[in-house]
């Protein structure tokens, strides 16, 4: 298993050049994208919120038969360029769910980011990974 550190995590934030998409608003997918998602939304001195989504458990596997939102989210989003932000994504399903959230909140843009995801992003809701690992990854705030 993979051991990521925070300053390789910070050094990849960088490396992504999120500032130039102008988000103003970063969103964490809770639990998994609650520390990534605010470590960013510092980075680029943006309002940072949760989207409290649920598919799988704390082995990985699902939980629900689709991602299932568990606590209501109630932020207005109009005109706001966002970036949902989680851990890991195996399936692009958490992702996609967030995405159609995020929309009826009437976000001008949507962009998703991972810290650890797929080599290959076809047919994939994903802008952003940080990591591609084909294996599991030790994350430092676990």
């Amino acid at each position: 298993m993979e051991e990521l550190t925070f300053s390789q995590i910070l050094g990849k934030i960088k490396d992504a050049k999120l500032e130039t998409d102008n988000f103003d608003t970063v969103i964490g997918i809770g639990r998994g994208g609650i520390v990534p998602g605010s470590l960013i939304a510092n980075y680029l001195k943006t309002d940072f919120a949760v989207l409290w989504l649920n598919f799988r458990d704390d082995s990985h596997c699902p939980r629900h038969e689709k991602p299932k939102l568990v606590k209501d989210f109630d932020m207005d989003l109009t005109g706001r360029k966002v970036l949902v932000v989680d851990d890991v994504s195996k399936s692009g399903a958490t992702l996609t769910k967030a995405k159609e959230i995020l929309k009826a909140k009437n976000a001008s843009k949507i962009k998703t980011l991972v810290v650890n995801g797929p080599k290959n992003k076809t047919d994939y809701p994903l802008d952003y990974t940080l990591f591609s690992f084909e294996k599991c990854v030790k994350f430092p705030w676990n």
